[in-house]
């Protein structure tokens, strides 16, 4: 089983221009890659493999990019021994050549490889050394996209162990290259300053939590993403913070505006789950009637949409059940 985790970066090997010939057939493979026909970018690759060790040999440049590739690829084909030793070769070809920026960013790779299938100290040995590495030959800024994987994984590492000081600082790293990459107001800095928002909310600490929600907000207002989901949720999340500060009302009035959101771009599933809050939060205040009335809207929601035996609906039903 993997966990699954949105990851939106290419974990290319970077590429100096090598043959004519060798870069043709690579280019094919890397093409399979991107469109995600990885049964065909597969066969291709198997295939420059036996090429590039004929013609270059296992300790060559060539070869640690074609493993590189044939390790993304058999990821993505939940080959995870393959990938493994993919990965594990193209980091020793590339340091046989002395390229450690490729050695960095193969272990940003293998170490993504681990945490997916739950072998986080793997993970984070091999992520820490490729962030060590970047990190000290980064005084120009010249690694800061090379940055951002190893710092996301990180940060979810740290963020499931409940070590949230590392999880913190790790997420401060990530949106700090973010922001010098993409700017001050992309769409990705919001959303990744709500995780912060929340790690401050897991570690108890409520004012810094709502600075960060307001630094998503700030953002989001103005790039909130597809149909504004993302400011949506951010809203429906500083209802929660203000739910677990005791201020019912103050939830009340973010959960609200992310309802609004939610109704207008049909997003069933956020709904849902902002008018069982809503629910939570006029229970809090004794007003059963109201509580009842959202509890009833999220099970209707979720009962459409997913039946009646799924989790979210259960819990929705239990929670119209007690105020009826």
């Amino acid at each position: 089983m993997k966990k699954l985790v949105v990851i939106v970066m290419i974990f290319i090997s970077f590429v100096f221009i090598i043959s004519d010939e060798w870069q043709s057939k690579y280019d094919v493979v890397y093409g399979y890659y991107l469109s995600k026909d990885y049964e065909n970018g597969y066969k291709k690759g198997l295939e420059l493999l036996d090429y590039t060790l004929k013609e270059y040999g296992s300790k060559s440049s060539e070869a640690g990019h074609i493993y590189n590739i044939l390790g993304l690829i058999s990821k993505n084909l939940d080959k995870f021994d393959e990938s493994e030793t993919y990965f594990t070769k193209s980091i020793t070809a590339f340091k046989m050549v002395n390229d450690y920026r490729n050695v960095s960013i193969i272990k940003s790779n293998l170490g993504g490889l681990y945490f997916d299938y739950f072998y986080d100290d793997l993970a984070r040995e091999n992520l820490e050394d490729a962030v060590s590495w970047f990190e000290q030959n980064n005084s120009n800024g010249k690694y800061d996209k090379d940055l951002m994987n190893p710092y996301y994984y990180l940060y979810e590492i740290y963020n499931y162990s409940y070590d949230y000081p590392k999880a913190i600082d790790y997420m401060k790293k990530l949106i700090n290259v973010e922001e010098k990459s993409y700017g001050n107001t992309d769409t990705i800095v919001g959303v990744d300053y709500r995780s912060l928002a929340w790690l401050y909310i897991y570690s108890e600490d409520f004012s810094n939590a709502e600075k960060n929600f307001e630094k998503s907000l700030s953002i989001l207002k103005v790039n909130g993403g597809k149909n504004n989901i993302s400011l949506g949720i951010t809203y429906n999340d500083y209802g929660v913070l203000y739910d677990y500060k005791g201020e019912y009302n103050k939830a009340l009035d973010y959960y609200k505006k992310a309802a609004g959101i939610f109704e207008k771009s049909n997003n069933m599933v956020e709904l849902a789950n902002t008018y069982n809050n809503m629910g939570l939060a006029y229970e809090k205040l004794d007003k059963l009637s109201d509580a009842k009335i959202y509890y009833q809207k999220a099970y209707d929601i979720s009962k459409r949409e997913y039946g009646e035996k799924n989790d979210e609906t259960k819990k929705y039903k239990e929670n119209l059940d007690r105020v009826k």
